[in-house]
């Protein structure tokens, strides 16, 4: 938990100082061309689209220092085409919870190519070639790893956008992801919006506003409740003082949270987990940034287009995703759309939803950083979020 507090910190301080992120150090390994099969059998324009091109790349993480061996180096794949076109929509997809590997998003990146959006699909620390020896699959052994490759995720998500911004100057960058991605791309993109100056924008999928809704959420009976009763009373303390010393007093009041569906009173143990996974809140963690801006005399970047996909019978998110919205649109520049787009099913069946609802919605999200932009006369800088001490607007948080 030291080490979790330790890199949750370093997380907020990512927009608090005004300084630009640092660009991730890519090493390219292996190119793999996407050929058609009959391809030998046509001759191609010269004026047509090249092949698919994916390329993997190896990093070192910037939390580094904070996580075990095996999840020191990142891993990420690019893709786009092939021939000398640089990319001008580039779009960063986090994965969902389990997704150790790049399959299912490279399909939506193959998808994307369609609409002329380049993907980087990186692996959050923990999972694929990071997993620690002793874990099973992608299931996490504390809840220490969890705040870290949260927070670990973030930070890699905004090298990444700092990256593309360097190597493809003029291209937006759109943040997505489904479930557990999309809650880690909307807080990502905050931070690459204070540092990319060509448009960022935000298309989470069935994402939550809070890590609680593993609380609230049909997940509640995957966690180990009588491994974490034994855990000691202080043991989350650090990371708790990190959030209390940052907030004024007085300003945190605690939502009311149930232990399931059916709004049963919490027990001992899941109160002093809901009270640790209050770090993760998204609201919590502006609310953060923001204070540490204000102390800077820095002022909060605001997101160019927000694109929030929701599922009807979300059983997993469920009021989650109200406070999301409320959340994203207090942080989209007020020359952009934050727009919800409600579909039938539940939160796994969203998932199988990508050509109608999700390639869809990432692509829109890129028209609407395009019309942001071409709003405030192209590239001037984007709106801020002021605090009390700099205008009479009040923090977006605030406004929740």
């Amino acid at each position: 938990m030291h080490a979790a507090a330790k890199i949750y910190e370093e997380c907020i301080a990512s927009v608090t100082t005004g300084e630009p992120v640092k660009p991730i150090t890519l090493r390219w390994d292996a190119d793999f061309v996407d050929v058609p099969i009959l391809a030998g059998c046509l001759q191609p324009s010269a004026d047509a689209p090249g092949y698919p091109l994916y390329r993997e790349a190896e990093f070192d993480s910037p939390g580094a220092k904070y996580m075990p061996e095996e999840s020191k180096v990142g891993n990420m794949l690019f893709i786009w085409r092939t021939g000398k076109k640089p990319p001008s929509k580039i779009a960063i997809h986090l994965p969902t919870t389990g997704d150790q590997y790049f399959w299912y998003r490279k399909q939506l990146a193959k998808d994307l190519l369609k609409h002329d959006v380049a993907s980087c699909i990186p692996m959050f620390p923990y999972y694929g070639k990071r997993k620690p020896p002793g874990q099973y699959l992608h299931l996490l052994t504390s809840v220490s790893a969890f705040i870290t490759q949260v927070c670990g995720g973030i930070m890699e998500a905004a090298g990444i956008a700092a990256w593309a911004n360097a190597a493809y100057p003029g291209a937006k960058v759109v943040m997505t992801g489904v479930s557990l991605g999309g809650s880690v791309a909307n807080v990502a993109a905050v931070i690459a919006a204070g540092n990319c100056d060509t448009g960022v924008g935000s298309c989470p999928v069935v994402a939550t506003s809070s890590a609680t809704s593993f609380l609230t959420g049909v997940l509640h009976n995957r966690i180990a409740w009588n491994v974490l009763s034994e855990a000691e009373d202080a043991v989350a303390d650090e990371i708790k003082a990190v959030v209390a010393a940052s907030l004024d007093v007085g300003e945190k009041s605690k939502p009311v949270i149930h232990a399931n569906e059916k709004g049963l009173p919490l027990t001992p143990t899941e109160a002093a987990l809901a009270d640790t996974m209050d770090c993760l809140s998204m609201s919590t963690m502006i609310r953060l940034m923001e204070q540490g801006q204000r102390s800077h005399g820095v002022e909060m970047p605001m997101l160019d287009a927000v694109t929030q996909v929701t599922a009807r019978k979300d059983r997993f998110v469920g009021s989650h995703s109200d406070e999301l919205h409320a959340v994203l649109r207090g942080l989209t520049d007020p020359r952009g759309e934050c727009e919800r787009v409600e579909v039938n099913g539940g939160h796994i069946s969203t998932l199988f939803k990508r050509g109608e609802t999700i390639v869809p919605a990432i692509a829109s999200t890129f028209e609407k950083v395009a019309s942001t932009l071409a709003a405030r006369g192209g590239g001037a800088e984007r709106e801020r979020v002021t605090t009390p001490e700099q205008g009479d607007r009040e923090p977006a948080a605030a406004r929740v």
